[in-house]
């Protein structure tokens, strides 16, 4: 006997059309979990990369996800920009950038110049590549290009906390990963257009809102302790900021303390040194006068070494001089006398001579008394003389 179930179809029918339903069902709850049906206004704003940027990715405002990332791209010279967008963006940019009023005027007539105005539109213009790349540096160096533009949206229902001047914010933290937070301005009543720009904090807008104090920085708690760490390792790293926290202060303190006792010993060791050198100039001037007794009992060489110690300036010059004078007075006394001893010999010689003047003269006298000339040469009367010459005595 064959088992046949009856109703068999119909039960069939009945579970596909329940898994069908419960099919419907669950994409219907998860569309409206995921806020498919719900409203959305849509923003842009800017971050510095596009580290931990997903599309769909959630933005968060106080544990709650009130909109989502929709498109990112890097951004390049803006092509085609709208008056306001001009305005709004790189004009406040420029503000920011440039505190000098000429320099901003001289920024924007540049710019002005690349572009057509169409439309309410900015058109760049065609220029060469040189100035392309000129105009792009004008860019990055505002913060405008090499950047990640974003499109994001904000459920409707949470329309009434998207206000002008917020700020959203990518934090990274290596538990969670990058999270996007909505910080919004608490300054104003006014709501962020639709479309407009929502600077973030990797912007110079950004900071400048955080700065005034319109925005508050929050951050979940790994976060939190993950900047802590890096504040205290910075701050350890710092050997000049006791003011920051107590570990600095201890660390700065302990460091003064070492080196203001690397002062003191270094004066200790110099008065040390002081010290030493003065008594070593006492046992030196000790020893001096120990010598100046000794000296001073022996008188004869006193005055030399008080005058001329080393004898080379006054006492060698005057021995030398001395003995000098000396051989001169040896070779005086030899010379007197041989003069002593050739004296007979130089008396002979001048009497002779004497006599030779005499002949000489007689001579002269006759010449002049030749007949030829006068009367010859006259007789002269013999002379007695002085002193009687020793040769002329008989032996």
């Amino acid at each position: 006997m064959k088992f046949k179930m009856r109703h068999a179809d119909k039960i069939v029918g009945i579970f596909l059309f329940l898994s069908i339903f419960i099919l419907l069902l669950t994409i219907i709850m998860i569309l409206l979990n995921q806020k498919t049906f719900t409203k959305k206004i849509y923003y842009k704003s800017r971050f510095a990369d596009r580290v931990g940027l997903k599309i769909n990715q959630d933005i968060n405002f106080k544990g709650f996800v009130v909109g989502k990332i929709t498109k990112f791209k890097l951004n390049s010279i803006p092509n085609k920009l709208s008056l306001e967008e001009f305005e709004t963006h790189i004009m406040s940019k420029i503000r920011i950038k440039y505190k000098d009023e000429k320099s901003r005027n001289e920024i924007i007539d540049y710019i002005i110049k690349k572009y057509d105005i169409v439309k309410g539109y900015f058109i760049i213009r065609e220029i060469p590549q040189d100035e392309r790349l000129e105009l792009l540096a004008f860019f990055r160096d505002l913060g405008y290009a090499n950047t990640v533009d974003i499109d994001f949206f904000i459920y409707e229902n949470y329309y009434d906390i998207m206000k002008e001047n917020s700020v959203i914010n990518k934090a990274s933290n290596p538990l969670t990963g990058t999270s996007i937070s909505l910080l919004t301005n608490n300054f104003t009543v006014n709501p962020a257009k639709p479309n407009s720009y929502i600077p973030s904090l990797d912007t110079d807008e950004g900071k400048l809102i955080l700065s005034l104090g319109q925005v508050k920085e929050r951050g979940d708690a790994i976060s939190s302790i993950v900047n802590n760490v890096n504040q205290i390792l910075a701050s350890l790293n710092s050997d000049r900021n006791p003011e920051q926290n107590s570990i600095s202060r201890i660390l700065v303190n302990g460091a003064d303390s070492v080196e203001l006792l690397k002062k003191e010993l270094y004066v200790v060791d110099r008065i040390l040194k002081n010290t030493n050198d003065v008594i070593k100039n006492f046992f030196e001037i000790t020893e001096n006068f120990r010598e100046l007794s000794v000296n001073m009992k022996e008188p004869e060489g006193l005055v030399k070494r008080l005058v001329d110690p080393d004898g080379e300036f006054m006492f060698n010059s005057i021995k030398k001089s001395l003995d000098g004078l000396s051989d001169i007075m040896e070779q005086l006394l030899t010379f007197t006398q041989f003069i002593n001893g050739q004296s007979s010999d130089i008396e002979t010689l001048l009497l002779q001579s004497k006599d030779t003047m005499k002949d000489l003269n007689d001579v002269i006298e006759g010449i002049k008394n030749n007949p030829l000339i006068k009367g010859g040469i006259t007789d002269k009367k013999s002379q007695v003389p002085v002193k009687e010459n020793i040769r002329d005595k008989d032996f």
